[in-house]
């Protein structure tokens, strides 16, 4: 179960929190070990595109470059001049040499043992954020893999996230998927995307398990994922929601629409057009054997 203390650490920086401990920093890169594996078996040279019910497209696959942020790596941290010392000892590479952030995530898994006994150290400049590292890793982990209709939509509107919340939403997602999580403190595992062009191409820029969940309902747009389709080099395949998977959806979104009292508004108009149309044709095909 993630823990109050867990949440309250993700977004401090390394020095700036306590090691929890040589076993909890073991356990957290293992968990890193285990995401990096599911991305190259699920991920790694693929992309999805995930038709929508109002009859948007999202396509989007997750790059190497994002990867060790989305798994919790600070990269923009690591490359500051306070760590280049550090860097050099344990990491072996100084600051003037490039690497990508790709290339840094696999040195990092290469060099657990060697991390974690310098982060063990009090006096020692802090490399990685354990805690950061758990969730996110543990959310990666239970994630969608995108083979089921398991997973919701929110059509994000930041402005609207202002408006009805008073908060800040520092990313600039506008789609976010979710998944119950089964968690008391967080009961939802969220991925958000943003939109780097006009042809819907998406990118997920965080993953998240927030605590005012229901706040990121509020006010927001839901729509549910009809199909899906996965891409790699040599192979598509496509999946279509059942009736079944739709009404799962429905009465989680109207749970959550009730239980939190959210004002959302479900968009399934283009499906519902659809299966209408698809309806009139097999009545015409009927009704012409007649």
């Amino acid at each position: 179960m993630i823990s109050s203390t867990e949440l309250n650490y993700v977004s401090c920086r390394p020095k700036d929190i306590p090691f929890p401990g040589e076993k909890y920093a073991s356990n957290a890169l293992n968990m890193l070990r285990e995401a990096f594996k599911i991305y190259e078996e699920k991920y790694q040279d693929k992309y999805f595109t995930i038709v929508l019910s109002n009859g948007e497209e999202l396509k989007f696959s997750i790059k190497t470059g994002n990867l060790s942020h989305l798994l919790g790596i600070d990269i923009n941290y690591l490359l500051t001049d306070e760590m280049a010392v550090t860097r050099d000892f344990v990491l072996g590479y100084g600051l003037y040499d490039s690497v990508k952030a790709y290339d840094l995530l696999k040195i990092i898994l290469d060099k657990t043992s060697e991390i974690i006994q310098n982060d063990s150290n009090y006096n020692n400049y802090k490399i990685l954020n354990y805690y950061k590292i758990y969730l996110k890793c543990y959310v990666f982990k239970n994630l969608v893999d995108f083979t089921s209709f398991n997973f919701g939509c929110i059509n994000f509107d930041k402005n609207t996230f202002y408006q009805c919340t008073g908060k800040d939403y520092r990313p600039n997602s506008n789609k976010i998927l979710f998944m119950p999580s089964y968690e008391k403190l967080v009961p939802y595992f969220m991925m958000g995307l943003i939109s780097f062009d006009s042809k819907k191409n998406c990118a997920p820029e965080t993953l998240f398990a927030a605590r005012d969940h229901y706040d990121y309902f509020v006010g927001q747009e839901l729509l549910i994922p009809t199909e899906i389709i996965t891409h790699d080099k040599n192979n598509l395949s496509k999946i279509t929601a059942s009736s079944s998977d739709k009404l799962y959806l429905l009465k989680m979104y109207r749970s959550i629409i009730e239980y939190y009292d959210t004002n959302s508004y479900i968009n399934i108009f283009n499906d519902y057009e659809n299966m209408i149309i698809n309806d009139s044709l097999k009545e015409k095909k009927m009704s012409s054997k007649i």
